[in-house]
Formats: C-alpha cells, sequence, structure tokens
C-alpha cells in the first residue's frame, strides 16, 4: 500500500495481527466475554519505521498516522 504521511508518499508493507482475549467465569454465566482486537500496521522500509497504526475493537477504533520524521547520521 502508498500511504501518505509526514507530507508525503510512502510505499508500505501491510501487517495485520488479530488478538481474542476469553474472559470466562465459572459460576457467572453472564459474565463470559470474548474480546477481539485487530491491528493493522504500515511500516516504510524507506523510513525503517511504522507511518500508520490501526487498532479495531468492537466498541472503539483508534488510528495513529506518522506527522513528522528526521532522519539519524
Amino acid at each position: 500500500d502508498t500511504i501518505y504521511a509526514a507530507g508525503q508518499y510512502f510505499p508500505c508493507s501491510k501487517v495485520s495481527r488479530t488478538d481474542s482475549e476469553s474472559f470466562v467465569f465459572p459460576n457467572r454465566d453472564s459474565l463470559d466475554n470474548t474480546n477481539m482486537q485487530m491491528t493493522t500496521y504500515w511500516y516504510s522500509s524507506q523510513l525503517g519505521y511504522f507511518v500508520k497504526e490501526l487498532d479495531q475493537q468492537p466498541s472503539n477504533v483508534s488510528m495513529r498516522i506518522l506527522t513528522a520524521y528526521k532522519l539519524g547520521k
């Protein structure tokens, strides 16, 4: 994918992971719960860093995008 971040376009590799948490209460079936969370990252080999992250949960979606960077020597 090509991602626009920090004022320019970066060719990126997209990587996703899904985490699942199960909460089981022996005497309280009504409290049993499974929570799924999917996180997707876009990695720029040009920068050697992630330029975008998308975190999706059933009740919340958040996104972080690189806004600036400075390459070291």
